[in-house]
């Protein structure tokens, strides 16, 4: 008699599951149902008890609870993990323990049973945009919105899936296990099932209703010969019928006693991914008191100015960890702008330079970040040098600017490092040397000032707005059934980080790297000012910090920078964190592609000093295999121009838009190529990035390929196609590919049709690797060439992913890709 064990019966996925069991279940099955809340179990299904097939069990308890998950657990053959969380939050963990209490209560029943041991069948939860099989067949647009809005989510599922892998991998008597992949999944309380089917190549619909996915985990169960150690599509086969917004209150504990409550109205299709947010409150003690702060309709007025500094002045006294930043007084900058104290009789500025003994090293300074925007301004230049350090009226400044210069004046620090009137804007060897000291001279600043909604410098750092934008409002609310009020705090229309995202300066890719360097940062922003450091993040609305924290991947990042954390999966800072720093960079803006690698050079030298690593284009030299298979994520995907490319073609620096970089590489990831060396050659003529031109000399299987786009071909879209690798085998010319698993680099041209496929590594359900091509008549790396005589040379065209690459038809050879 077969025994199922199920996780979590109720939630939408685990009710589903479920209620198909119940309608249809195998014969003489015993259920035992694992939940922690009985009432609400009953509640949902009423003749739960008195159903005779299958035999029931209620375990009642929580993961952590290892006795009761061991009596759930035993004698199982399947076990059906549905226990996870949609709500995306920083830190999120809810799958990962869940995986992580099963694998160890079913450790303990291996040990103690042994030869009478079961080995069952896992069928975890898991999302087709974790699936690469499933991710490269999504349009950019769906996959991008789904990624950002479940980061947190994905994260903890991925973490939950790799683990259970990896003790199937340890020990496989352990357990076997499927992943059920789906993308959107609604109407959470439905029973109409519209039929089902199950795929290991897709495609995946963008939208599946739970009950079809329940069934689909059933389904998955009766073949588990067949699904063992698979990701497992589950698509409709019937029409898919939306169903109506609901309104929703949501309360959202946390760790601290306070909880935030969401009132809210569900998506009607992706009810489990976004919602349309009303109103965001935060529960209080009715006797707490509001803050003191009252803001202005300016935002350069004094009770503004006067929080700034206390921000300021709290940080510098109180902050361990924000004083703890390594500062560098060797490294002070080139040149600062000297600021005349409030209220003295000086009124003029004036350059002064580090290496005339004007300052001495560690001087305290703010820095600025803004835009400068078209209209010409006052620039330090050679010709006009001489007369800038001797007087600078502040009259002749742009806007953004002086306004820096009175938050310096109220800060109470003497200079002020602003790019325009500290670096020689005429002077190539100069701006060289001050972008390689971009990490010290952000990083030493005491504060870094963002002029954040200014599309100009003559629009300025403080704006008028309404202050009822920044205004705490106290409501009370019934929510319980007791009819007991609740007094709740309005978190505002806009939270402060959404502000600092949504800015026009947040958008420009120099900036990025400013944001990330500076130890404190004010955002002068249109709703109000911002305060970031390592320890808090403060705003008018909660001028004492935010009443919890935004968890926003910058104030991770920014810790990262500094030191170094280890990870059983080696540097945490090379394999996770630089992959989202390539990832949000890449959405950014930048006026010259020959920025692309200069605007992220100060990040790159501080996790150079942090790693001792090496620095290649956009890479680092220990993971540089691993990390070729980047994939751009724009709809339309476009290289810059041969000739002024900023990159060579396997950098994803040489495309524009956003990258979708390989983040940590698992160790059921096997290389399939190595690296023979990697020289250097004279760049380009035009392009004016690098000096030296990085080309690789790689050894590897190479495959002769064809691809065959369906219909014409689109620019404007992604090409799709079919692509067929050439076979050794005498009864055929080709092996077929298969469709959706090609990503090309640029699709303003059609790719050739005869291509090379380079094969990177290879997982038990898949191979990645580059698509490649032969140099063209305007493709200017004639040195690489020139250097490369007797070696076959190539550019990177794209990326290719297959479940059915037989490398046999390739041959190894090397080559240079340039």
């Amino acid at each position: 008699m077969p025994t199922y064990a199920l996780l979590g019966a109720t939630g939408s996925t685990g009710s589903a599951v479920l209620r198909y069991l119940l309608e249809i279940p195998p014969l003489d099955l015993t259920l035992n149902i694992f939940v922690r809340n009985e009432d609400k179990l009953l509640k949902a299904f009423p003749d739960l008890l008195s159903t005779k097939q299958p035999c029931i069990k209620i375990v009642k308890g929580v993961p952590s609870d290892q006795d009761a998950l061991l009596k759930a657990l035993e004698n199982a053959t399947v076990i059906f993990q549905c226990i996870a969380t949609n709500e995306s939050k920083p830190g999120v963990s809810v799958a990962y323990d869940t995986v992580y209490a099963v694998t160890g209560a079913l450790d303990v029943l291996h040990n103690d049973q042994e030869e009478k041991y079961r080995t069952p069948f896992v069928v975890q939860v898991r999302a087709a945009p974790l699936n690469p099989m499933f991710a490269a067949q999504e349009p950019w647009l769906m996959s991008t919105f789904i990624h950002f809005a479940l980061y947190h989510t994905y994260a903890d599922t991925d973490r939950a899936c790799k683990h259970l892998a990896s003790m199937h991998d340890k020990t496989p008597a352990l357990l076997d296990y499927a992943f059920v992949d789906t993308f959107a999944v609604f109407d959470g309380e439905g029973t109409t099932r519209t039929g089902h089917e199950l795929t290991l190549i897709g495609p995946l619909p963008n939208a599946i209703s739970y009950a079809d996915v329940g069934a689909g985990f059933c389904e998955i169960a009766e073949r588990r010969e067949e699904f063992k150690g698979k990701g497992v599509g589950v698509r409709p086969t019937g029409k898919v019928k939306a169903t109506p917004g609901n309104p929703d209150i949501k309360i959202d504990p946390r760790e601290r006693d306070t909880a935030i409550i969401y009132l809210s109205f569900k998506h009607p299709i992706l009810s489990d991914i976004t919602s349309y947010n009303h109103f965001q409150l935060v529960e209080v003690e009715s006797s707490q008191s509001s803050t003191d702060y009252t803001p202005a309709s300016y935002t350069g007025a004094r009770a503004c100015l006067d929080l700034a500094h206390s921000w300021l002045n709290t940080c510098q006294a109180s902050h361990d960890e924000c004083k703890s930043r390594p500062l560098k007084p060797l490294a002070a900058p080139s040149r600062l702008l000297w600021v005349p104290p409030c209220g003295s009789d000086a009124t003029n500025l004036a350059v002064r330079e580090a290496r005339l003994g004007e300052y001495q090293p560690g001087v305290p300074y703010i820095s600025l970040s803004h835009r400068w925007g078209s209209p010409a301004q006052l620039l330090l230049k050679p010709t006009n040098r001489p007369a800038l350090r001797l007087s600078i009226p502040v009259a002749g400044l742009k806007k953004s600017v002086q306004d820096a210069i009175t938050l310096v004046q109220r800060f109470g620090v003497s200079y002020l490092w602003v790019d325009t009137l500290c670096i020689l804007q005429d002077d190539p060897q100069d701006l060289a040397r001050e972008i390689a000291d971009m990490h010290n001279i952000y990083s030493n600043a005491v504060c870094n000032i963002a002029a954040s909604d200014a599309e100009a410098d003559d629009e300025g750092c403080f704006v008028n707005r309404d202050p009822a934008l920044v205004t705490q409002y106290r409501v009370r609310l019934i929510v319980d059934p007791s009819g007991e009020a609740r007094h709740l705090l309005h978190r505002g229309w806009q939270p402060a980080s959404d502000s600092v995202d949504s800015s026009v300066l947040a958008s420009r890719g120099w900036v990025f790297q400013e944001r990330l360097l500076s130890r404190r940062l004010l955002h002068c922003t249109k709703q109000g000012l911002v305060w970031e450091c390592f320890e808090t993040e403060a705003s008018e609305m909660f001028p004492e910090g935010q009443l919890e924290q935004l968890g926003h991947p910058h104030s991770r990042l920014k810790a990262a920078l500094v030191k170094e954390e280890p990870s059983i999966h080696g540097s945490k800072l090379l394999n996770e964190d630089w992959p989202t720093i390539v990832q949000y960079y890449t959405v950014c803006n930048l006026t010259y592609s020959q920025d692309k690698l200069k605007a992220l050079a100060g990040i790159s030298a501080m996790i150079q000093e942090v790693t001792d690593d090496e620095y290649i284009a956009g890479f680092w030299k220990s993971r540089m295999l691993w990390s070729l298979c980047w994939v751009p994520m724009t709809l339309s995907p476009r290289r810059f121009p041969s000739a002024a490319s900023p990159a060579p073609s396997w950098s994803w620096a040489s495309v524009q838009g956003m990258i979708y970089p390989p983040g940590y590489i698992s160790d059921r990831e096997r290389l399939l190529v190595s690296m023979e060396g990697i020289r250097y050659v004279s760049a380009p003529p035009e392009s004016k990035s690098l000096e030296k031109w990085p080309i690789l000399d790689i050894q590897g299987h190479i495959l002769d390929a064809e691809w065959e786009p369906f219909g014409p071909w689109d620019s404007s879209t992604p090409p799709t196609g079919r692509l067929f690798v050439s076979s050794k085998r005498a009864d055929r010319q080709h092996e077929d590919m298969g469709t959706g698993q090609v990503s090309y680099d640029d699709s303003s041209k059609a790719p050739p049709r005869g291509i090379q496929l380079l094969p990177i590594y290879e997982s038990d359900l898949s191979t990645t690797g580059l698509v490649l091509a032969a140099l063209g008549s305007e493709d200017l790396h004639c040195e690489a060439v020139k250097h490369s005589v007797g070696r076959v040379v190539r550019q990177r065209i794209g990326t290719f992913q297959s479940s059915r690459l037989d490398l046999s038809t390739g041959s190894v050879a090397s080559l240079t890709l340039v």
